[in-house]
């Protein structure tokens, strides 16, 4: 099974585009070995004929993932330039065309992050175009979209971290007694308390978790930070959310008569989805993952909800509570300190507030945030000047404002 489990990925890996698709052809060794779509120009530029071996590394040194984001970019960028300037080669465009590219993408809505993506598509896809992409226009064009974008008010969407009761909501969906239902609530909980990425929890083995008398010891063997595999192991103390994903680990072990078999299997749709042969199925994929907290949060009635949700939930909620920068760094795995101190900064908000004393030597006309609420309601509501002058005088007002009364 694990053989066929690589089988897949390498195919995810080495399909090509039809030749008449809009992307560059594949490369085919002497041996039949077909390359990567993203190192294809690569090999092409070496004018050599490399061994399958060789090749076959050269496709792993990108993930799947990224295959197929950069295919996408670079197929927007070469249906643009054949509908702008017919039958170009995009290897011999020159630096104002593709900053002529920069701004078709900024003009039809894309993001700043996803225009900086297609650039390294294209730097990926197309070595000779390094010198075009890095170049004084192109950079330029970036950081004008960039700042029309802050300007505009376009800021970047994160993920909403969900909060210990938020995540109860989310299980509550699922019920124990039912297999997938117990699987789906030990995602969650092992995401939310490992902070751990999607894609790491989709490629958690049963040897990676070790139960001992202090709790449970998760090893996460490569992240997107650790390409290399070198692994990191994780420290859950005893709690109760443990319970479950125990519960989950031993059916799942139980189930699954093979070696080394996934933690969290895919489960196929139908009545016989629990039947038969459990343990020949992959692991449950990204978006599989993904749909299945889409669907949780639709349920629990929760929005702006995603898998990378637990992950900053985790850390927004030990930042809230006091625990240093250096452990919750440690737990997360942030190649960033920059990125970490974003989470920590939106959970850690209210705490040392610079206002604190200076709302408490304030004189508030109002005694509570629903009473506020009502009074702001009923000056909306107010037709004469009058009565809205009357309403004000409850409120104190400044030296200014006085003088001019």
């Amino acid at each position: 099974m694990e053989n066929i489990w690589m089988e897949q990925k390498k195919k995810s890996i080495t399909t090509c585009p039809p030749e008449n698709g809009s992307l560059p052809e594949r490369f085919t060794s002497e041996s039949g070995g077909s390359t990567s779509l993203a190192e294809s120009e690569v090999i092409k530029h070496l004018g050599a004929t490399l061994h399958p071996d060789l090749i076959d590394l050269i496709n792993a040194s990108l993930s799947p993932e990224t295959i197929r984001c950069y295919r996408k970019d670079c197929e927007v960028f070469r249906h643009w330039l054949n509908d702008t300037y017919r039958d170009e080669n995009p290897e011999t465009v020159t630096q104002d065309r593709v900053a002529q590219w920069v701004a078709w993408m900024h003009g039809k809505g894309y993001r700043s992050s996803s225009i900086t993506r297609g650039l390294s598509a294209l730097q990926a896809f197309y070595p000779d175009m390094s010198t075009v992409i890095s170049s004084a226009m192109v950079r330029a064009a970036l950081r004008g979209a960039r700042r029309q974008q802050a300007e505009d008010g376009r800021v970047t969407v994160r993920a909403r971290p969900v909060s210990p009761e938020e995540l109860e909501r989310l299980c509550s969906v699922w019920t124990v007694s039912s297999t997938r239902g117990l699987r789906n609530r030990a995602i969650m909980r092992l995401g939310w308390l490992c902070a751990a990425r999607i894609s790491e929890i989709c490629a958690l083995r049963i040897s990676d978790l070790e139960w001992t008398s202090e709790g449970l010891a998760v090893l996460i063997r490569r992240s997107k930070t650790d390409q290399g595999g070198e692994g990191v192991a994780i420290g859950i103390p005893r709690c109760d959310w443990l319970v479950e994903i125990r519960g989950w680990f031993e059916r799942a072990r139980f189930l699954q008569k093979n070696f080394n078999p996934p933690l969290f299997p895919r489960f196929r749709r139908g009545p016989d989805q629990y039947q038969s042969s459990i343990f020949e199925r992959p692991p449950l994929s990204v978006r599989g993952a993904r749909d299945m907290v889409d669907y949780s949060a639709r349920k629990a009635g929760l929005t702006r909800i995603s898998p990378h949700s637990f992950r900053s939930g985790l850390i927004t909620f030990a930042a809230s509570i006091g625990v240093p920068e250096r452990l919750i760094a440690a737990h997360s795995r942030h190649a960033s300190v920059r990125v970490l101190r974003g989470y920590i900064h939106r959970g850690s908000i209210w705490q040392d507030n610079a206002l604190d004393l200076v709302v408490r030597r304030l004189t508030a006309p109002v005694d509570s945030v629903a009473e506020l609420a009502e009074v702001v309601t009923e000056v909306v509501e107010l037709q004469e000047p009058d009565e809205l002058d009357q309403l004000m005088n409850g409120f104190p007002l400044s030296s200014t404002e006085s003088e001019e009364k």
